[in-house]
């Protein structure tokens, strides 16, 4: 075996192991992409989820309000089409209905805790107390599901922004994410 030969296979294999290489990174590149993707949606399901805990202590907050005070009729209904407002956003689908139908509900939440304070002769239990600090809880958790889903958003751009991700991204469409600012007017 000549000198010649020898080189041959030396430069081959070595070609072997650049493009096996190119190869192996190409495919990491691409997995972190969707698992960076598959991330986004998980995150964007949470923000639902808390929205969705929040909207079911409604029924349980009218039944306690109406066992107090008939002064509450207006307010219990206006909340509870509110309540029918959010899911039909739900099922619409989109980002800003449900953050829309959640600040009109706080506005009659708001407006709920003044009329109590108006009328101090009517005593809520530990009930009312308990499913209020429940819907305070899960607004701190509504707020965090959103700040996570917007890093998840962030995460998943540098990827497509940075090399290796902006040689690779576009070209198996993976385009960058669009931040949401959940306070959006709805006029």
């Amino acid at each position: 075996m000549g000198s010649t030969s020898t080189a041959i296979i030396c430069v081959g294999l070595t070609a072997l192991i650049i493009g096996g290489g190119f190869v192996g990174f190409y495919f990491l590149t691409y997995n972190s992409l969707v698992t960076s993707r598959w991330d986004i949606d998980l995150k964007l399901n949470n923000v639902y989820t808390q929205y969705q805990r929040k909207y079911d202590l409604i029924p349980q907050l009218t039944e306690i309000v109406t066992s107090y005070t008939d002064q509450m009729t207006e307010w219990i209904t206006n909340i509870t089409a509110l309540r029918t407002d959010w899911l039909s956003e739900i099922a619409d689908g989109g980002v800003s209905g449900p953050a829309n139908a959640s600040d009109t509900l706080d506005q009659y939440f708001t407006l709920f805790i003044a009329t109590a304070e108006s009328y101090p002769g009517v005593e809520f239990d530990s009930l009312w107390l308990n499913l209020m600090n429940e819907i305070t809880g899960t607004e701190n958790r509504i707020t965090n599901a959103k700040l996570d889903y917007n890093a998840a958003i962030n995460t998943y751009n540098i990827m497509t922004s940075t090399i290796p991700g902006v040689w690779i991204a576009p070209s198996l469409g993976f385009l960058p994410g669009m931040f949401t600012s959940w306070d959006l007017p709805t006029s």
